[in-house]
């Protein structure tokens, strides 16, 4: 794709207020980075919070406009009113639906404000054949903006059969924590005994497969391999609540309690990262993962199930993939790796170096600025 010599004027649509996981931390790197990418940014919030906060201070125009919950129709329709004339007064080069809960609200204000054809939909998510994700993949778009070649094949393969691009997503390389800050992290944590860290980052949601990893722990304790479990992460937004109180409920049926730390959200998870030994992704069907590339990106190794987005992540001797997130195959690897230090290391530094080639933020926010300015200019091809 060619570029364009004006930067390509966008509108956003973003769900939150606050950023909690892989697709708005990507989006915020993208803010950071849009002059590099070639676009101005208008950004349009479902919800106030510090997100919103966050762009004012980058100088990106924001506006909030709550659609409110599918069972107020009539919050959604004067939300869908608002934002069609936001669309009208900025007439911006293309409508950018970062989520599908977006989507939703962004393909009829577009219809309605005669921007239908400039619709773009970034998919973070693997659309099932029910539900939101699927929802949002039928509705009117342009293009679509796949964040891993196995989401874009799913969203291919379901009808409109929609085409699009897939651009990795990428993160600025976290500056790894000082001796000083670990050890104090070490300290409240109560990681005193000499046993190995493994940790697993993200939203506490049911296909994380956070269970599966408690149970992995289980199953090392009961070959007599000693390890300390981080949980990283809290409720997404409020779905599945109840979550931490089964998965603490599992760790203390099975007697962990004295080896599993639930560490709740937290803001920078580079912290807790770094002072593991092996970072998890337990997931069956990850759309990509950035947490594995925050992990590489510190010299972390990891562990991930050879599937979705971690199989175009981990490639090239840069961590271990294993076929699927059961708990005894999670156990036989953590086993093995945590036996092995050499191999570890070796894992570690290729992780940094693919890390370094491939996933890098400048990287990303070129190919996104290169699809948007083709999409804007009927310039576009599939890319990956």
């Amino acid at each position: 794709m060619s570029g364009r010599s004006a930067p390509t004027r966008i509108i956003v649509g973003f769900p939150f207020g606050s950023v909690m996981g892989g697709a708005e931390r990507v989006l915020r790197s993208l803010l950071r980075h849009r002059e590099r990418a070639g676009v101005q940014i208008h950004l349009v919030c479902f919800q106030d919070g510090p997100f919103v906060a966050e762009a004012t201070g980058l100088g990106v125009p924001v506006t909030v406009i709550d659609p409110g919950r599918f069972r107020h129709p009539w919050r959604l329709i004067l939300a869908i009113v608002r934002l069609a004339r936001l669309l009208r007064t900025v007439q911006p080069d293309l409508c950018v639906s970062w989520l599908p809960r977006v989507q939703t609200v962004m393909a009829p204000a577009a219809l309605l404000s005669g921007h239908g054809k400039r619709i773009v939909f970034f998919q973070h998510e693997v659309p099932k054949a029910h539900g939101l994700a699927r929802l949002a993949t039928v509705l009117p778009c342009r293009w679509v903006i796949a964040c891993s070649a196995s989401v874009g094949e799913a969203t291919r393969g379901r009808w409109p059969h929609r085409d699009g691009s897939v651009v990795w997503p990428g993160i600025e390389a976290p500056v790894a924590p000082a001796p000083a800050e670990l050890a104090l992290l070490r300290h409240d944590l109560e990681l005193h005994g000499g046993w190995p860290v493994i940790g697993i980052v993200g939203r506490l949601l049911t296909w994380k497969g956070q269970d599966r990893l408690i149970d992995a722990v289980g199953l090392l304790r009961d070959r007599g391999l000693h390890v300390v479990l981080l949980i990283v992460g809290g409720s997404a937004h409020g779905v599945e609540a109840e979550l931490e109180e089964r998965l603490r409920a599992r760790a203390h049926e099975l007697d962990l309690a004295d080896r599993v730390r639930f560490c709740g959200h937290v803001p920078d998870a580079t912290m807790h990262v770094a002072v593991m030994d092996l970072l998890v992704n337990a997931s069956n069907d990850e759309p990509f993962g950035i947490v594995l590339l925050e992990a590489m990106a510190l010299g972390v190794p990891v562990l991930a199930v050879d599937r979705g987005g971690p199989r175009e992540i981990v490639r090239e001797g840069s961590g271990m993939l294993v076929a699927t997130g059961s708990p005894p195959e999670l156990a036989d690897a953590v086993a093995d790796l945590l036996s092995d230090p050499q191999r570890r290391r070796a894992l570690a530094a290729a992780g940094r170096a693919r890390f370094d080639e491939h996933f890098s933020a400048e990287r990303m926010v070129k190919e996104v600025g290169r699809d948007l300015a083709g999409v804007a200019g009927e310039r576009v091809t599939r890319r990956r």
